[in-house]
């Protein structure tokens, strides 16, 4: 049977830093015409029938998870944050899995992708890592991303020999090597990326407000072992040096200034 992993970017700064996100969702596709389902039901039952079956129209993250969301429930109601509960609810009943990598910068935005053309960067190359490991052995799975994701066709040619070069190890040979790029607005799967990457990014960035949210995705986030059994996860934090172009693991998602009391946040 196959699965499908969709992957969408988030971007996010705080005063100190610039955060970069890459998620991804992983479902079988009964269950993803069950999610575009689910997202035209909210939709309808939130708006209206004409805008539900706007095309040119999409869930995005950044209007469910807004200041004014917020702000509306702290008044008594949010109908943002509601139509965002009811789907975070509907995925955890399914076999929908995320994964995400936030990098972090202090000078500018951190590379996601790739520094220079057709070389797989660590963000991409840890998070497909994390896909192949969810993947039954049996599985063929496809992976698509948003079409400005893959603006650059350095990036494409990039993940498919990264992939290719995997098809000759049995275990890690679980998704094919033709990446595909779609848009957001007729794929549900890119929507709920493009929730959970914001989800990633707000958390990153310290927005406590998020942290309800974030405990959501991470009741989903992958569990799983990797080619020599070591256990591996959904969510990673990466920091990147823009003098070096080097990533490194980063433990705390809030950096502790100099001379600050207690622990950094976790």
């Amino acid at each position: 049977m196959d699965n499908w992993c969709f992957i969408d970017e988030s971007w996010h700064e705080t005063p100190n830093e610039h955060i970069g996100v890459l998620a991804a969702v992983v479902c079988s596709w009964s269950t993803h015409e069950s999610l575009a389902r689910e997202i035209y039901r909210v939709r309808r039952r939130y708006y209206d029938e004409e805008q539900a079956r706007d095309k040119t129209r999409e869930l995005k993250g950044k209007d469910l998870f807004s200041r004014n969301s917020f702000e509306h429930q702290k008044r008594g109601y949010s109908k943002n944050l509601t139509i965002a509960r009811e789907l975070l609810q509907f995925t955890r009943q399914t076999d929908i899995r995320v994964a995400a990598t936030a990098v972090y910068c202090k000078e500018a935005r951190p590379a996601l992708m790739s520094p220079e053309p057709k070389k797989l960067a660590p963000p991409f190359r840890e998070l497909c890592k994390r896909l192949i490991a969810h993947l039954p052995d049996e599985s063929h799975s496809v992976l698509v991303s948003d079409q400005r994701l893959n603006a650059q066709d350095g990036i494409s040619i990039a993940i498919h020999n990264y992939l290719a070069g995997l098809q000759n190890e049995q275990h890690l040979s679980r998704m094919r090597n033709l990446p595909l790029i779609a848009i957001s607005n007729v794929c549900a799967g890119l929507q709920m990326a493009d929730i959970v990457a914001y989800i990633v990014g707000r958390y990153a960035a310290g927005d406590n407000r998020i942290a309800p949210w974030y405990r959501l995705i991470a009741g989903m986030q992958i569990h799983a072992t990797d080619q020599h059994e070591r256990p591996i996860h959904g969510f990673l934090r990466l920091q990147y040096d823009s003098q070096t172009a080097e990533y490194a693991p980063r433990r705390e998602r809030i950096k502790k200034e100099p001379g600050a009391p207690g622990k950094g946040a976790r």
